[in-house]
């Protein structure tokens, strides 16, 4: 009987701790907009879970770490934009949180935009799958807010997808596509 009672009870927990964490999440779904872009979004998340923020992009095709290496000639990136919680998305972003492939390797840095252009840190970037990455980090590289608006971004340049001065990228995409979500780390 002593068995049984300890086992319902991991089966309560469990499902209470699931529920606290899909509580914290925010999924946001895209269209599909070019099957020219190869990093053409069709999710983004976030959340927090214990001391990180956790933000994660997926894309509708698959690509390799190396496919994010940034040139003037083929500009490339995948990031968060993120502003402070009572700025309009509307005006630039405060902070890009994003991922390149430098040194052999997926690296994630956080600038800060404004007032002045400032490299705030470096985080984890996980690869989830082939389509899909995860940013891993902690609040005080965007100024430890108590919530932030948020929106997926992502750039791509390539052969399918040409340099188009003035552009920066040949192609480009974001979601949400409407406006940015909001984030609360204090639920």
């Amino acid at each position: 009987m002593p068995i049984r009672l300890l086992a319902a009870a991991c089966v309560v927990s469990c499902c209470v701790a699931t529920a606290v964490a899909v509580a914290d999440t925010t999924t946001v779904e895209d269209n599909h907009n070019t099957t020219a872009n190869l990093l053409d979004i069709e999710r983004a998340t976030a959340g927090h879970s214990g001391a990180l923020l956790e933000h994660t992009i997926e894309t509708y095709r698959p690509w390799r770490s190396r496919q994010l290496r940034s040139t003037r000639a083929l500009p490339r990136a995948l990031c968060v934009y993120v502003w402070k919680a009572a700025r309009s998305a509307k005006q630039r972003q405060d902070y890009e949180v994003c991922a390149q492939f430098r040194k052999g390797k997926l690296r994630g840095t956080v600038l800060r935009v404004r007032p002045k252009r400032k490299r705030m840190g470096a985080f984890e970037v996980r690869r989830l799958n082939l389509r899909s990455v995860s940013f891993d980090f902690a609040p005080d590289l965007i100024g430890s807010p108590r919530s932030y608006k948020w929106e997926a971004v992502s750039g791509y340049t390539g052969k399918s997808c040409p340099k188009d001065p003035p552009f920066q990228f040949g192609c480009d995409d974001s979601a949400p596509t409407d406006d940015a979500r909001t984030h609360d780390l204090e639920k």
